[in-house]
Protein backbone atom coordinates (compact mmCIF):
# COMPACT_ATOMS: atom_id res chain seq x y z
CA UNK A 1 0.00 0.00 0.00
CA UNK A 2 1.85 3.40 -0.96
CA UNK A 3 2.24 5.85 1.26
CA UNK A 4 0.71 9.91 1.17
CA UNK A 5 1.25 11.60 -2.21
CA UNK A 6 4.38 13.97 -1.28
CA UNK A 7 4.32 17.72 -0.55
CA UNK A 8 3.95 20.18 -3.12
CA UNK A 9 7.79 21.94 -2.57
CA UNK A 10 6.05 25.87 -2.92
CA UNK A 11 4.29 24.25 0.56
CA UNK A 12 7.29 23.56 2.39
CA UNK A 13 8.04 25.32 5.67
CA UNK A 14 11.94 25.24 4.81
CA UNK A 15 13.11 26.63 1.73
CA UNK A 16 15.74 27.93 3.05
CA UNK A 17 15.05 31.65 2.08
CA UNK A 18 15.25 34.75 3.50
CA UNK A 19 11.98 36.11 4.31
CA UNK A 20 12.74 39.62 4.08
CA UNK A 21 15.42 40.46 1.59
CA UNK A 22 15.91 44.14 0.13
CA UNK A 23 18.52 45.47 -2.19
CA UNK A 24 18.63 49.76 -1.45
CA UNK A 25 20.78 51.74 -3.70
CA UNK A 26 22.73 54.02 -1.43
CA UNK A 27 26.81 55.89 -1.62
CA UNK A 28 29.34 55.14 0.94
CA UNK A 29 28.93 56.65 4.05
CA UNK A 30 30.93 60.03 4.34
CA UNK A 31 33.36 60.01 7.53
CA UNK A 32 32.54 62.12 10.31
CA UNK A 33 35.52 63.84 12.20
CA UNK A 34 35.63 63.24 16.13
CA UNK A 35 35.53 65.87 18.58
CA UNK A 36 39.33 66.79 19.51
CA UNK A 37 39.00 66.13 23.33
CA UNK A 38 38.90 62.31 22.28
CA UNK A 39 42.29 60.28 23.32
CA UNK A 40 44.11 59.82 21.49
CA UNK A 41 43.43 55.71 21.22
CA UNK A 42 40.24 56.46 20.00
CA UNK A 43 41.30 58.66 17.62
CA UNK A 44 43.59 55.90 15.79
CA UNK A 45 40.79 53.64 16.15
CA UNK A 46 38.64 55.57 13.94
CA UNK A 47 41.23 55.86 11.52
CA UNK A 48 41.75 52.40 11.46
CA UNK A 49 37.93 51.61 10.62
CA UNK A 50 37.18 54.31 8.43
CA UNK A 51 40.49 53.11 6.19
CA UNK A 52 39.65 49.88 5.90
CA UNK A 53 37.15 48.22 2.97
CA UNK A 54 34.89 47.86 5.55
CA UNK A 55 33.80 51.06 5.72
CA UNK A 56 32.79 50.80 2.40
CA UNK A 57 29.97 48.73 3.42
CA UNK A 58 28.27 51.78 5.86
CA UNK A 59 25.95 54.23 4.45
CA UNK A 60 24.89 57.56 6.14
CA UNK A 61 22.97 56.09 8.24
CA UNK A 62 25.04 54.33 10.29
CA UNK A 63 27.66 57.62 11.26
CA UNK A 64 25.69 57.82 14.26
CA UNK A 65 25.76 54.58 15.36
CA UNK A 66 29.61 54.42 14.58
CA UNK A 67 29.92 57.65 16.16
CA UNK A 68 27.98 56.48 19.42
CA UNK A 69 30.58 52.99 19.34
CA UNK A 70 33.35 56.12 19.32
CA UNK A 71 32.21 57.53 22.54
CA UNK A 72 32.07 53.97 23.84
CA UNK A 73 35.88 53.45 22.67
CA UNK A 74 36.84 56.96 24.03
CA UNK A 75 35.15 55.64 27.67
CA UNK A 76 36.80 52.59 27.54
CA UNK A 77 40.03 54.35 27.26
CA UNK A 78 39.16 56.98 29.93
CA UNK A 79 37.95 53.93 32.44
CA UNK A 80 40.60 53.06 35.10
CA UNK A 81 42.12 49.59 34.21
CA UNK A 82 39.99 47.62 37.00
CA UNK A 83 37.11 48.65 35.24
CA UNK A 84 37.55 48.58 31.90
CA UNK A 85 35.92 44.53 31.47
CA UNK A 86 32.47 46.19 31.23
CA UNK A 87 33.47 48.99 29.24
CA UNK A 88 35.22 46.29 26.76
CA UNK A 89 31.76 44.41 26.94
CA UNK A 90 29.94 47.26 25.59
CA UNK A 91 32.40 47.70 22.89
CA UNK A 92 32.45 44.67 21.47
CA UNK A 93 28.71 44.14 21.33
CA UNK A 94 28.14 47.38 19.59
CA UNK A 95 30.96 46.91 17.26
CA UNK A 96 28.78 43.77 15.63
CA UNK A 97 26.15 45.88 14.33
CA UNK A 98 29.20 47.38 12.17
CA UNK A 99 31.10 44.07 10.90
CA UNK A 100 33.83 45.15 13.00
CA UNK A 101 34.50 41.59 14.24
CA UNK A 102 35.53 38.19 12.41
CA UNK A 103 31.98 36.91 13.77
CA UNK A 104 30.10 39.76 13.17
CA UNK A 105 31.71 39.62 9.24
CA UNK A 106 30.10 36.11 8.98
CA UNK A 107 26.85 36.81 10.64
CA UNK A 108 26.49 39.69 7.79
CA UNK A 109 27.87 37.35 5.08
CA UNK A 110 30.61 39.49 4.24
CA UNK A 111 33.56 37.63 2.95
CA UNK A 112 37.28 39.60 3.15
CA UNK A 113 39.93 38.53 0.47
CA UNK A 114 42.98 38.91 1.11
CA UNK A 115 45.63 39.73 -1.57
CA UNK A 116 47.68 36.70 -2.19
CA UNK A 117 51.21 39.18 -2.20
CA UNK A 118 50.07 40.25 1.51
CA UNK A 119 52.18 36.93 3.36
CA UNK A 120 54.60 34.79 2.06
CA UNK A 121 54.00 31.17 1.58
CA UNK A 122 55.36 29.27 5.36
CA UNK A 123 58.07 27.70 4.70
CA UNK A 124 57.97 23.64 4.87
CA UNK A 125 60.11 22.07 7.24
CA UNK A 126 62.84 19.44 5.60
CA UNK A 127 61.68 15.83 4.97
CA UNK A 128 63.11 13.69 7.82
CA UNK A 129 64.76 10.51 6.86
CA UNK A 130 61.72 7.75 7.70
CA UNK A 131 64.62 5.28 9.77
CA UNK A 132 65.41 8.08 12.30
CA UNK A 133 61.27 8.09 13.10
CA UNK A 134 61.63 4.44 13.28
CA UNK A 135 64.61 4.03 15.49
CA UNK A 136 63.11 6.47 18.03
CA UNK A 137 60.27 4.01 18.49
CA UNK A 138 62.17 0.56 18.81
CA UNK A 139 61.50 -1.39 21.72
CA UNK A 140 58.34 -2.76 20.54
CA UNK A 141 56.82 -6.61 20.57
CA UNK A 142 59.70 -7.28 17.98
CA UNK A 143 62.38 -6.03 20.01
Amino acid sequence: MPGPAPKDPKKLARRNLRSTAAVVSAAPAERAELPSTYRTETKQWWRIIWSSPISDEWVDADVPGLLALAALVDAFWAAPPQDRAKQHAEVRMASREFGLSPFSRRQLQWEVRRAEAAKPPPARPAPRKSSAVLSVLGGGKGS
